[in-house]
């Protein structure tokens, strides 16, 4: 049996070890050394052309925490150095979530609320059952490694009021959003979480474009990740609403195209 993914390495749960990357690796490193302490929510850009594996630093970023990863391979003058940027099983007490920008996107969210919403949308996946895609993967993934602390998704959906609550209005009230979202935060840190890190994916990967058909949808997902990225803007360049979530930071994987928005 071939050992290559016939789509690419961008899957999850990961079946091959990280190799290369060394330059993310140490600016990543030392962005994590920092961002518990930043006093605010704190913001990483990780912009390259489509193909060159931003989504596979991702899904390396997620596994870690969990103890699924394969294993992390850099070159360093010359010499092969095995290396990760967390801990297993949530030693660093951070807790990776995966979105893609699409699903945050909403034609009333403004910069004031992006940081919120975002974390609001991570945790309402969370506590969803998984519909198979990568991203259902790795929320379940999730839901087993803190299941046996407490965690119940259940719980959770009911803190976020997934089940009652409109979208609709929700964006556009900051102080109901914020409540629903310092629910859910405060819910998932009593199983030892004191970060959270919100990985924005941009586009479905080549593999789930093939699998679920949905290449017909590519320009819309397109233009709604363009949208999203210019609210991004907005949130960077103010920090009192990201003041207000000290404990989350996000890693933006975006194309060359969508990063020059940044």
């Amino acid at each position: 049996m071939s050992m290559w993914a016939p789509f690419g390495t961008s899957d999850f749960p990961l079946n091959q070890p990280m190799v290369g990357q060394r330059e993310f690796y140490e600016i990543f490193k030392g962005f994590t050394k920092s961002m518990k302490s930043a006093g605010m929510a704190t913001i990483f850009p990780l912009i390259s052309k489509w193909g060159v594996g931003k989504s596979r630093i991702g899904f390396e970023l997620i596994s870690e925490p969990l103890g699924m990863d394969k294993g992390w391979i850099v070159n360093e003058d010359g010499v092969q150095k095995e290396v990760r940027i967390f801990k297993p099983n949530f030693e660093d007490k951070i807790l990776p979530l995966y979105i893609r920008y699409s699903q945050m996107c909403h034609p009333d969210l403004i910069g004031d609320n992006w940081v919120a919403y975002g974390i609001y949308t991570a945790l309402f996946y969370l506590s969803r059952e998984s519909d198979g895609s990568i991203q259902g993967k790795i929320m379940e993934a999730i839901q087993d490694a803190l299941s046996p602390v407490g965690f119940d998704r259940s719980i959770l959906g009911d803190l976020l009021q997934v089940d009652i609550v409109n979208l609709d209005e929700l964006v556009i009230s900051k102080e109901r959003l914020d409540e629903l979202t310092r629910k859910g935060i405060e819910y998932i840190k009593k199983f030892g979480i004191e970060h959270f890190l919100i990985i924005c994916d941009e586009l479905e990967t080549a593999g789930e474009i093939a699998k679920y058909g949905i290449e017909k949808e590519k320009d819309l997902v397109n233009k709604i990740d363009g949208e999203a990225i210019q609210v991004i803007t907005s949130a960077i360049k103010h920090e009192d609403p990201r003041k207000k979530y000290p404990e989350v930071s996000y890693l933006l994987l975006c194309s060359t195209v969508i990063g020059a928005f940044l």
